[in-house]
């Protein structure tokens, strides 16, 4: 729960047991300048557990600053409207504005959203709440370079989460780093099959049904989970083919 106010709280909905896990460590850490990276196959909540964090360091830090970076500002689109659909109605904002997808909090938070798509226009913003990088895996790693900085001032958390693709890049690098365990402040999260039991949100027969029309690549990296290398595979450059 958030408090809000002296007699009002927000109770927050349930979430999985891989979801919880994460957001015990990762809730109430502003300004202690960690990493945290979910590396998870589709469908396993990423989205969901985003909006609750950013929903949460937006009640419980009035007046900081949250920003969500997506690859597409389409994407950047549907989160936003998803996020203003579950506080409406709440009297929790000031303001929201889906020109500029910025939520204004009634407590002078805001949640800004931003695409990779548009790269140098993205310097220039200060970030006090917690920086997030959605699909971290396709985005490049110098527009993840331009973003960084913007968590100095103020130490604020950094989450990346993503679908797994190849072993290179940023958001492996950070993944194993957290992985490694010598790292301090750098936590990884690993929401693949093989650790737990998803079968209420995957049952056996529509997994069944990925493996068999799926690409090999596909099915590793989006629904088990696994990152791959590019020397994997015969037919070499992934991301070309991909779409992604």
């Amino acid at each position: 729960m958030s408090q809000i106010s002296k007699n009002r709280e927000v109770i927050l909905p349930k979430l999985t047991k891989w979801q919880q896990e994460a957001f015990d460590i990762i809730n109430g850490q502003k300004g202690s300048g960690k990493t945290f990276v979910i590396k998870s196959g589709r469908q396993r909540g990423k989205n969901f557990l985003i909006n609750i964090l950013l929903i949460t360091y937006s009640l419980e830090n009035a007046g900081g600053v949250s920003i969500l970076i997506e690859p597409t500002i389409s994407q950047c689109g549907r989160v936003f409207n998803q996020l203003k659909y579950a506080l409406d109605g709440l009297n929790l904002l000031r303001s929201s504005n889906g020109t500029t997808l910025t939520i204004t909090f009634h407590n002078g938070s805001q949640i800004i959203f931003k695409s990779a798509e548009q790269k140098e226009a993205l310097r220039g913003l200060t970030c006090s709440n917690i920086l997030i990088f959605d699909e971290a895996a396709f985005i490049s790693d110098d527009i993840i370079e331009i973003l960084l900085p913007l968590v100095n001032v103020n130490k604020a958390p950094v989450l990346y989460t993503s679908t797994p693709l190849f072993t290179e890049g940023y958001f492996y690098r950070m993944y194993a780093r957290g992985e490694d365990g010598r790292v301090s402040k750098t936590v990884s999260f690993d929401w693949s099959l093989d650790k737990y039991d998803m079968s209420e949100f995957l049952p056996q027969e529509q997994l069944d049904f990925y493996k068999e029309n799926y690409s090999e690549m596909k099915f590793k990296t989006e629904i088990l989970g696994e990152f791959i290398s590019d020397n994997s595979y015969v037919f070499g450059d992934y991301r070309k083919c991909s779409g992604k």
